[in-house]
């Protein structure tokens, strides 16, 4: 298990990668805005789900399971709904808006979001891949 609180090399990456979530997070807000405006389309819905990837794919290895864990079944269930936002938006709605306060909650907090582990939309999103 890597100890990225007493190497200070491995606590300015940890830092920076905490940093970036601002940006992921933005990217997030503009995807959601379009999803409440009916104004996405495929390149915006392929560019989050590189986002979530990405995040599923990396926020575990910095100390954030959590948002690896919500990030990979946002991914998995993308990849499994063809329709993405255009079937049940207030569905998707609910999915991104778990992402966006675990996002949130690691800018702010700068620790994982364990906690949103037991949120009912997690449960739900959970049980929606599997």
């Amino acid at each position: 298990m890597t100890d990225w609180d007493s190497d200070p090399d491995l606590m300015k990456i940890k830092v920076e990668f905490i940093d970036s979530l601002s940006v992921r997070l933005e990217m997030l807000l503009q995807f959601i805005s379009k999803i409440a405006l009916g104004a996405f389309d495929s390149d915006s819905f392929e560019g989050v789900q590189i986002l979530v990837h990405k995040l599923a794919g990396t926020a575990q290895s910095f100390g954030f399971p959590t948002l690896t864990l919500i990030s990979a079944a946002i991914d998995d269930a993308m990849t499994q709904d063809e329709n993405g936002p255009a079937g049940d938006w207030v569905q998707w709605l609910g999915y991104f808006g778990l992402l966006e306060q675990a996002l949130r909650c690691s800018i702010q907090v700068r620790i994982d979001p364990l906690h949103l582990a037991d949120d009912p939309k997690m449960k739900e999103l959970i049980k929606a891949t599997h």
